[in-house]
């Protein structure tokens, strides 16, 4: 049986995320980093994203039914694969095996910012989309006394605008 967590908006915090990567729902998931080494001598992205696509088929073979894309762990010298390539490759890579409906796709990047970068990302096959870096600029401008509001406050209205913009997008299609 597919097993589902039902989102009432496809925007993901760190605490929706810590649920989902540390075992606190009924889910099994996976973290794959969608990342590329830039000093490797054989340094190709299509390889790379062919691996994280068997990768995938792997994961969702053995029962996975979330697969979290994160690039997380872009640093000097590590760069993250673009966040529509990756899950695009992905999305459909699985289709071609017949396993998309197996899994959900969750984007953890630091690219989506706005309604538009989420709406493409979910219309390329992303399930939920984490945009964490909004989450830390949040908290930082909050720390450096930048917000009228908390932290917390400002995600909200920062979620709220989202789903409103998503929902403006959607009401053209």
């Amino acid at each position: 049986s597919k097993r589902r967590w039902q989102l009432d908006h496809p925007l993901l915090l760190a605490r929706e995320m810590n649920l989902l990567k540390f075992g606190k729902t009924h889910l099994k998931t996976a973290v794959m980093d969608a990342i590329f080494d830039l000093d490797h001598e054989d340094f190709n992205l299509a390889f790379r994203i062919h691996e994280l696509c068997l990768e995938a088929e792997s994961l969702v073979t053995k029962g996975h039914e979330v697969l979290i894309l994160s690039d997380k762990k872009a640093s000097a010298g590590v760069a993250a694969i673009p966040s529509l390539l990756i899950v695009s490759a992905i999305h459909h890579y699985l289709i071609k095996k017949g396993l998309r409906l197996n899994t959900s796709i969750v984007a953890e990047t630091g690219e989506a910012r706005d309604s538009h970068q989420i709406a493409c990302l979910l219309s390329y096959g992303a399930d939920a989309i984490n945009p964490y870096l909004m989450e830390q600029l949040a908290f930082e401008l909050h720390k450096d006394k930048l917000l009228g509001v908390s932290a917390v406050e400002a995600l909200d209205q920062y979620r709220q605008g989202i789903v409103k913009g998503l929902l403006k997008i959607m009401s053209k299609m």
